[in-house]
């Protein structure tokens, strides 16, 4: 099943479709990030199957995978993934039917509904 990291804060998801992409804000990379706070060349994203080796290129900023800055570790789905200031999630990406997309909002977790206790 193909990954996805769904962004969950600004800048635009990243579809896993090359076994490496390389992350960073210059028109070089893969996956390009438009922020002076991302390096040229930031990271590189390796696919594992259903997992996803992400290695820093010694970046200013640095990676951090559930809040713990890292040089290289595996991200498994449902990890967090920051780069720079954006934050992704790693996640099963669904098949779509024919002549249906899917909009941002599908991919996100609906909170559950506040609960309030009457005496």
């Amino acid at each position: 099943m193909p990954l996805l990291l769904l962004a969950l804060s600004e800048g635009s998801h990243i579809p896993i479709d090359k076994p490496i992409l390389l992350v960073g804000r210059s028109d070089e990379c893969d996956v390009v990030i438009p922020s002076r706070k991302v390096s040229r060349r930031h990271c590189v994203l390796v696919s594992r199957g259903h997992a996803l080796l992400v290695r820093d290129l010694g970046s200013t900023n640095g990676i951090r995978i559930n809040g713990v800055r890292i040089t290289c570790e595996l991200l498994q789905p449902g990890d967090l993934l920051q780069i720079a200031h954006f934050l992704y999630q790693l996640i099963h990406k669904t098949t779509e039917q024919p002549g249906e997309t899917q909009q941002p909002n599908d991919f996100l977790p609906v909170p559950p509904e506040p609960r309030f206790l009457t005496s």
